[in-house]
């Protein structure tokens, strides 16, 4: 970057300050007393590119406007790789900070528009920002001192800045990543304790699932037994009263059977005998007590007996077929009303009293006893049991099912309630168990990130360093090359450490020396070359040509030799560092020969203009450099 104008107005202790036309090459000399206004030029060029100067802080810009001004303003043109910008900046006494970029060609076209963006346009065309300059291109009214090895504009010229920002951030993610990792180890433990606070049982499920299948077994088998006792004793109840209709049905059958049959034999023989043997005497006398009987009877008659036989005789056979009849119908009905029985026979087999104490479920005083089921069953198996007496006995045995049926539905609830209690733990478990996983995997990919990232900054810090070396070499190549020309050959090498401490070789003690071993004149002029090397690397690194440095009392307390010396070194040190600006009291007639343009400032003056020939300002034209 090359000044190529300056135009500023109530900037510092200038009213006007109006360079329009400055030299790119050479040496820019400014001279003049104290507050003079001096240093006010360096101060105007600093606060035109950063909007801030070195003496000023940030929150106290208004005292850069000129005494008693509302506001102050600059123009600053300056070329970069052989493209010409204006930069125009504005502040208030109000804290109002305006600020344009364009390029020379079409001022009028902004390339950016307010301080910030300004200032991001600017890092963009210069490579560097505030920092860096002050710490190379820009040296400011002090004393010339060894740049702080760790400051951000040395790490910036030496690139390990961006390192060190990754690392920085490596660093922060590591931390926040611990931290992370900590409270996921937390919450792991936490819930490994909750998990065991749950105090699950394995195959405890599956017992309570295997009792309430068995009970569930039990109470359809009680719901079977209850049923089919109910149905018999109906059965048993409705069929008593018929099986003995039935009995007495066919009890009268068989009388008739017989009656019938006895009638049927009589008429029949009498028929016969009538019929087939009537000259017999016994013929005669029943026919005589026919007619002695019935009177009218005559022999036409007989065969009315005969039908009389053949009526009693189908009489008999009637009554033998109801008889057979009726007796199947017993022994169904029989058969059916014995079932009873056999649902009494299939119902659980019952304690006797000497193991009543071992059994709550089936307690003696719920429950007929062996004894009086082994009397029921019998009459209630051959039908001989009143139904009364078989409906009391087996009430008995209903009641004491229903209440097995209450106590499986207790137990069933019971164990529907623990099922669902304990599933409803293992879900939790399940999910408890998932989020530790979770976390688990968390954590494990957290390790594993913490290790890339911890050998990521391992790797940067070593880059940095070998970055940090180069930089150390090439500043020391550098400052070497301008050392013997600032101190007239007498130290020509330098020696320079990670923190840049400097040690300087002596050609007449023939070794090197700390700067505590030399003069405070040599310090300052081993300063000013480490400085210049610091420019040229920082030029170097931006690859953006040529570049200004301005230099604000860099030979106070040198004598004449000495600033003579530096003038000298400074002429034609690096093409890259074609305009030199260097502020000093005052030069000789010698020294300012040497310059490309000579600015004499004056305490009392506030309008500076390189275009008024009676101002205190003379522009001199070296002949050759």
């Amino acid at each position: 970057m090359i000044i190529t104008s300056i135009k500023a107005t109530n900037v510092l202790k200038y009213a006007s300050l109006d360079l329009p036309e400055l030299p790119e090459q050479g040496l820019i000399a400014i001279s003049g007393l104290n507050e003079s206004g001096k240093s006010t030029v360096g101060e105007t060029i600093c606060f035109a590119l950063f909007g801030r100067t070195f003496s000023i802080v940030e929150d106290e810009l208004e005292k850069i406007i000129h005494w008693g001004m509302p506001e102050c303003s600059v123009t600053l043109g300056f070329r970069v790789a052989d493209i010409d910008y204006v930069l125009w900046r504005l502040l208030d006494t109000e804290g109002n900070h305006s600020a344009r970029l364009s390029l020379a060609k079409d001022p009028e076209q902004a390339i950016a528009r307010g301080a910030n963006a300004v200032a991001n346009a600017l890092y963009t065309i210069l490579g560097y920002e505030f920092e860096e300059f002050i710490e190379s291109f820009y040296l400011a009214q002090r004393e010339i001192s060894t740049p702080h090895p760790h400051s951000q504009a040395i790490k910036v010229m030496a690139g390990i800045a961006p390192l060190e920002d990754v690392s920085a951030e490596f660093k922060a993610e590591i931390k926040s990543q611990s931290d992370e990792l900590q409270r996921i180890q937390v919450d792991i433990e936490s819930t490994r304790q909750d998990i065991s606070a749950l105090n699950i049982q394995e195959g405890k499920l599956e017992d309570l699932e295997q009792q309430q299948a068995d009970v569930q077994q039990t109470h359809a088998s009680h719901t079977g037994w209850l049923r089919n006792l109910r149905q018999s004793l109906e059965t048993y109840s409705n069929h008593v009263p018929l099986i003995h209709q039935a009995i007495n049905s066919r009890r009268a059958a068989v009388i008739l059977g017989i009656l019938s049959m006895l009638i049927a034999a009589v008429t029949g023989s009498i028929w016969g005998l009538m019929t087939y043997a009537s000259e017999m005497p016994l013929s005669i006398r029943l026919h005589e007590m026919f007619q002695q009987y019935f009177p009218g009877w005559h022999a036409a008659h007989i065969d009315r007996v005969g039908i009389g036989a053949a009526v009693f005789a189908a009489i008999w056979l009637f009554a033998w077929l109801r008889s057979n009849s009726v007796k199947k119908r017993i022994a169904h009905l029989q058969a059916e009303a014995a079932a009873l029985a056999g649902s009494l026979d299939s119902l659980p087999a019952r304690l006797t009293e000497a193991h009543a104490d071992d059994a709550d479920d089936y307690p003696l005083n719920q429950r007929p006893s062996q004894a009086e089921y082994t009397a029921a069953r019998t009459g209630i198996a051959d039908i001989s049991t009143p139904v009364e007496k078989a409906r009391e006995y087996t009430l008995r045995e209903i009641t004491w099912l229903e209440q097995q049926l209450e106590d499986t539905d207790t137990r069933l609830a019971a164990l529907a309630i623990a099922i669902a209690h304990e599933r409803a733990l293992l879900d939790q478990s399940s999910r408890l168990t998932a989020i530790a996983e979770s976390a688990g995997e968390k954590h494990a990919a957290l390790l594993h990130q913490i290790d890339c990232e911890r050998k990521a900054v391992e790797l940067l810090v070593s880059a940095s360093l070998r970055l940090a070396n180069h930089f150390n070499r090439e500043i020391r190549a550098l400052a070497g090359t301008a050392l013997p020309r600032f101190t007239e050959s007498r130290y020509e090498y330098l020696q320079i450490d990670e923190a840049l401490n400097v040690r300087v070789f002596s050609n007449e003690k023939k070794d090197f020396m700390s700067l505590d071993e030399v003069s405070s004149g040599t310090q300052r002029q081993i300063m000013l070359a480490l400085r210049l090397a610091l420019s040229q690397e920082l030029s170097a690194r931006t690859g953006k040509g040529r570049q200004f440095v301005f230099l604000d009392e860099p030979f106070a307390f040198f004598d004449a030799v000495r600033t003579r010396s530096s003038l000298n070194a400074l002429t034609g040190l690096d093409e890259q560092l074609s305009q030199i600006w260097v502020v000093a009291q005052s030069f000789t007639e010698e020294q300012q020969n040497a310059f490309a343009m000579v600015i004499d400032c004056n305490r009392n003056q506030e309008n500076v203009s390189a275009g008024d020939m009676n101002a205190p300002v003379s522009l001199q034209q070296a002949a050759a450099l």
